[in-house]
C-alpha cells in the first residue's frame, strides 16, 4: 500500500513512524514546496 502524507514535522513525522510500521505499507509519499520533487519514501528513512 502507498501512503501520501502531508508534512513532515515533529507530529508528522510521528504520523509517518506510525504508518511506516503497519503492516501492508510499501510506501510513504510526501509532497515538498516543489510539486516536481514528490517522491517515495522509503520506509528505512522512517523506520528506526
Amino acid at each position: 500500500m502507498r501512503i501520501g502524507i502531508t508534512g513532515l514535522g515533529r507530529i508528522g513525522a510521528f504520523h509517518a513512524e506510525t504508518l511506516a510500521g503497519l503492516d501492508g505499507v510499501d510506501s510513504l509519499v510526501s509532497p515538498t514546496r516543489w510539486l516536481h520533487e514528490h517522491r517515495p519514501v522509503r520506509l528505512d528513512e522512517v523506520r528506526k
